[in-house]
């Protein structure tokens, strides 16, 4: 496991997981690695499905990501 302090810039998913480009916190050049699996651990989001971020987008438009089922955006403080 990988952990680090990054934006994801694209996610091309493959046989393997998923080719992640992305830029590291500080620093200005777009990296990429090849992943089995990606975990956002960005926090709590009300609707998942209303967010503007572009890599969360796609895996949610492609069916490769999905709401849990206790359906935390659905729920209220």
């Amino acid at each position: 496991m990988t952990l680090m302090a990054a934006k994801v810039a694209g996610i091309e998913p493959n046989a393997s997981g998923a080719r992640v480009r992305y830029r590291r916190r500080g620093q200005g050049g777009v990296q990429s690695m090849q992943v089995g699996a990606i975990v956002d651990c960005t926090g709590i989001v009300k609707d998942p499905l209303a967010s503007a971020n572009p890599a969360v987008r796609s895996l949610l438009d492609r069916g490769l990501a999905r709401v849990d089922q206790p359906g935390l955006r659905n729920r209220q403080p």
